[in-house]
């Protein structure tokens, strides 16, 4: 913990809030940094943790994650969407977001964070 809130020139919130006109190095002591950075980890993350849990649970959900609009020129008719789709559609913005929220909001994240929500993000 005593390295700070962030490590470098990391690219999340703590970084954008050091600078001058906020510093919050300046108004925060160091032992609160690393409770305020799971508050605002842990507030970001449940949203989507909550969309989740009612998807598995088979709650009926009206989430809107995208459309597909890569459609072939080969395909005459276009292919419904199952739930299992819309199912692997959420489930893949919801690693999305809990991972982004993980890097943009947690305690001494490393560059290569960012790989993480990434991932699911390209899929």
């Amino acid at each position: 913990f005593n390295r700070g809130i962030f490590e470098g020139k990391v690219a999340n919130l703590w970084c954008a809030l050091s600078i001058k006109p906020f510093n919050i190095r300046d108004r925060i002591s160091s032992e609160l940094l690393p409770l305020a950075a799971l508050g605002l980890t842990l507030a970001l993350i449940l949203p989507p943790c909550w969309i989740l849990f009612g998807v598995g649970k088979g709650d009926n959900l009206d989430v809107d994650v995208g459309s597909d609009n890569n459609k072939s020129s080969l395909q005459s008719t276009p292919r419904q969407k199952t739930k299992d789709d819309v199912d692997i559609r959420i489930l893949l913005w919801g690693a999305t977001s809990t991972s982004l929220a993980f890097f943009l909001a947690s305690f001494q994240v490393h560059e290569k964070g960012i790989l993480i929500p990434l991932a699911p993000l390209s899929l």
